[in-house]
Order: structure tokens, then sequence, then C-alpha cells
């Protein structure tokens, strides 16, 4: 379940990188998509989870290509390929690369590698807020929901899940990319996340 303080924190990244195509988040997603993306490639949702993110990698804006991020897994399917899916609390890295034939982001999770393919038909600049906006998700959905969970945790042995690794876990300080000092959300020069 996502806490109220993780929903607001994900929704302010919207704020923050601004819209990007095809992609939807929480309560704005259509249900047709969310239809089409469940049938098509997350069969295995369960009752309860809570759609965070979906990208719909398809032209004609099916939703039946792409991923779908929830409170507990995240679904995909590329085009001419079957589908995948991680539980979100295995998720320890996620990378960029720009591809041939758009971008595509490495989930690396416990024993597992999956590719999800993001093809724009204007540049690159979106695919990189998509894969920004996915890492960061899944970062929060990996984050105690309440501070005091940490304390829970510890009394009662229970590991808390381990937020993805990325260079903006401890920030402001120098981009990630750059190098360049940033006291602001993006580096100035680079518009790299810093916090």
């Amino acid at each position: 379940m996502v806490s109220n303080g993780q929903r607001l924190r994900i929704e302010a990244l919207v704020g923050q990188t601004g819209p990007i195509q095809q992609t939807y988040v929480f309560g704005a997603i259509p249900d047709q998509k969310r239809r089409n993306a469940v049938r098509a490639f997350a069969k295995g949702i369960r009752t309860g989870e809570t759609p965070v993110l979906l990208f719909d990698n398809t032209v004609f804006q099916s939703a039946k290509h792409g991923f779908l991020l929830t409170d507990r897994m995240l679904y995909t399917r590329n085009i001419a390929e079957r589908p995948t899916s991680v539980r979100v609390e295995d998720i320890r890295t996620i990378t960029y690369r720009t591809a041939a034939l758009g971008e595509e982001f490495t989930v690396n999770a416990r024993g597992q590698a999956i590719t999800i393919q993001a093809t724009f038909a204007d540049n690159n600049k979106q695919g990189r807020r998509l894969f920004e906006l996915l890492r960061d998700a899944v970062e929060i959905l990996n984050e105690s929901p309440h501070s005091s969970d940490d304390d829970a945790a510890s009394a009662t042995g229970v590991e808390a899940p381990t937020p993805v690794a990325t260079a903006q876990n401890t920030a402001p300080g120098p981009c990630p990319q750059c190098g360049a000092p940033g006291q602001r959300l993006r580096c100035e020069y680079c518009d790299a996340l810093l916090a």
C-alpha cells in the first residue's frame, strides 16, 4: 500500500519533471489503458495492488506494451517480447542508455535483469525524464512509508527494504553526471536531478 506521503512525493516528482508523453500516474491512469496493460502484461496483478505509474510504449496508445509500476511489482512488456515482472523490493538499480530505437532502462533486481524499451517521437529528453521518474518512484516505494517503520523493523528484527542505489541519495552536492556544484534540485549545467 502506498502511504499518503509516498504518493505526494511521487506526484511532486511528476511536477518537477513536467509531463512525459504516454506516461500516467496514480488516478490519472485511464481505465482502458490500465485494463489493457493488465491483460497484456500485468496478469499477475493482485487485488489491493496500487497502480503507481503506467508508461504506454505503443504507437496507437493501447498500452499493450510498456510498463506498469505498482506498489509491489514492476510489470513490463517490450514489443515482440514476453511479459516480465519483478518485485519492487527486489530492485537494486535502474540504469539508462540511449539505444538505436529509443531509450533502454535496465532494471537490476536480485538475480534478474530486465530491459525496458522506451520510444518517443521527439527526442531522448522524454526518455531521460521517464527513467528518472521510474528510478525515483521505485526508490520512494522502497522506503518505509512512515519514519517509525525503521524503529519498528529494528525492534521486530524484520529488515526494511533496501532503497534503489542512485547517486542522488545524498544531495544536494555535486552533480552526479558532470560534477558541477549544485544547491538546487537540478544541476544548473546539465539538468541532472540532485535530490
